[in-house]
């Protein structure tokens, strides 16, 4: 007795071609790489005379510390913002291709990003909120009112939109990426 089976096997190879899913997320992790770039020139534009008025309240050892650890936030986020840039930008191309290890990279280093910085905004210590401090809210100091005058008037804005933005980006990729379209295109054998 023979019966019909309308499920083919093996499996028939996805449709010739790249679902919508892997370009949308190849485009998000492009975009996310250029929000990046524009944040490591933000943070070194903010980072001038944000540093120069810290470094003329060094006056004490306190004081001395206090302007190296401004410095050094900043010269983080400036090569922070340059080193994820290119990751993303080469991430966003290299996951064009059918190769699964892209795939698994970019879910995992756009996890870690997303996570860390949604852990840093559970507990308002993302660089963003910590970093510019002094650019919001009352001056009750004169460091503090100087730093306000100095600063760029966008940057204490700036920094939480673009952690937000990227966060955001980053969780839509990995989705995508993850999507049922997008696993069997990475998982059909090459041609």
């Amino acid at each position: 007795m023979t019966t019909e089976s309308t499920t083919e096997f093996p499996p028939q190879r996805p449709e010739a071609g790249r679902p919508p899913s892997v370009k949308a997320a190849a485009g998000l992790l492009a975009l996310a790489a250029l929000i990046q770039a524009v944040n490591a020139w933000a943070s070194a534009q903010a980072a001038g005379p944000v540093v120069e008025v810290y470094r003329q309240y060094a006056g004490d050892e306190i004081g001395a510390k206090h302007a190296w650890i401004v410095e050094n936030n900043y010269t983080g986020m400036i090569w922070q913002g340059v080193v994820l840039a290119a990751v993303f930008g080469v991430l966003a191309v290299l996951v064009w291709f059918p190769l699964r290890w892209p795939r698994v990279v970019a879910t995992a280093v756009g996890g870690l990003v997303a996570f860390w910085n949604l852990l840093s905004f559970a507990f308002a210590t993302s660089t963003p909120l910590g970093a510019n401090a002094n650019l919001v809210g009352d001056h009750t100091t004169e460091l503090s009112r100087k730093v306000f005058e100095v600063a760029p008037p966008w940057s204490a804005g700036y920094g939480v939109v673009e952690a937000l933005v990227s966060t955001g980006l980053l969780i839509a990729a990995i989705v995508l990426l993850r999507s049922a379209p997008a696993r069997r295109y990475y998982s059909a054998p090459a041609v």
